[in-house]
């Protein structure tokens, strides 16, 4: 059934000109207005009637037909519009990803055409948010919003190709919390996730807009800065440490955790690769350990 109804429409879209929809519309609307005048002309031509009479039909139905088209082309142009409208919105969104307002698509119209309007807006909304999240959720950690691993990896290289165009410093730190497993095994997990929140949301207040912070792994961060140079990222995890410090873990029940961090910088020395940089500020963080720090990793 549904291809039977496409059936006019499938032989029109075969039509080498018009090429547009809306003047296929036009020649259907055109071709059937018509049809009247045709049909008194051949009556007037047939008819037994004088030549004037004939000459005088002919003319009122002339008339009457191109006033009757031109009323009904404005018409079915104006129409056509909802249609118009939701296929550009569409091709707009597709090509700059950006949602319709009400103004192109209105919502209040109560008709097949302002609900196709309104749906489509509405649909374009939706699979907006959906592929939004789902852009997050391939790049940033589900729990504290920072880069994930796999954007960590890709920022650094990018930060390490732009260090050596421009010929600035970048610098890497590695955070590890102290006592992390034990706030788990003792407080449970969601309280661990709430200190890894915790400790994030400082992070993210203490560093620069162009800086970034990402979740390597458990309770394992990284912190790219970019032209910073070793001594200056140094100063900046001080203050981040103590800030993490001051600010204890608070619970529903008044008691209060001490958070605190071990970290190890590096800074770029112009030829190593991504892994490399890592490995190192890796090191580093290694032979700050304590002994005892085993259950932190």
């Amino acid at each position: 059934m549904a291809r039977q109804d496409l059936r006019l429409y499938d032989r029109l879209s075969k039509l080498g000109w018009p090429k547009t929809y809306e003047g296929k519309i036009m020649l259907v609307a055109f071709v059937g207005t018509h049809i009247p005048l045709l049909a008194t002309v051949t009556y007037a031509v047939r008819a037994t009637l004088s030549k004037v009479t004939k000459a005088r039909i002919i003319l009122m139905a002339l008339i009457a037909t191109i006033t009757g088209a031109a009323g009904t082309l404005y018409a079915m142009h104006k129409l056509l519009e909802p249609i118009k409208r939701t296929s550009q919105s569409l091709h707009y969104y597709l090509e700059v990803n950006k949602i319709p307002d009400a103004y192109n698509l209105p919502e209040h119209y109560p008709d097949q055409a302002g609900r196709l309007m309104a749906d489509t807006r509405f649909a374009i909304q939706k699979l907006d948010r959906v592929i939004r999240n789902l852009e997050i959720l391939s790049t940033h950690d589900y729990l504290t919003g920072l880069y994930n691993r796999r954007s960590c990896e890709m920022r650094l290289e990018e930060d390490i190709a732009r260090s050596k165009r421009e010929g600035i410093p970048i610098s890497l730190a590695v955070l590890d919390m102290n006592r992390f497993k034990q706030i788990n095994d003792e407080y449970g997990h969601a309280v661990g996730d709430a200190a890894l929140k915790h400790v994030v949301a400082i992070i993210n207040d203490g560093i620069r807009a162009g800086d970034w912070a990402a979740r390597w792994g458990g309770d394992e961060f990284l912190i790219g800065f970019f032209n910073t140079g070793e001594m200056q990222a140094h100063t900046t995890i001080d203050r981040l440490r103590e800030l993490v410090e001051r600010k204890p873990l608070e619970l529903a029940s008044g008691e209060q955790i001490p958070l605190s961090f071990k970290a190890g910088i590096r800074q770029h020395n112009g030829t190593d690769l991504a892994g490399d940089f890592f490995r190192k500020a890796d090191a580093a963080l290694i032979s700050r350990r304590e002994p005892d720090s085993r259950d932190n990793v």
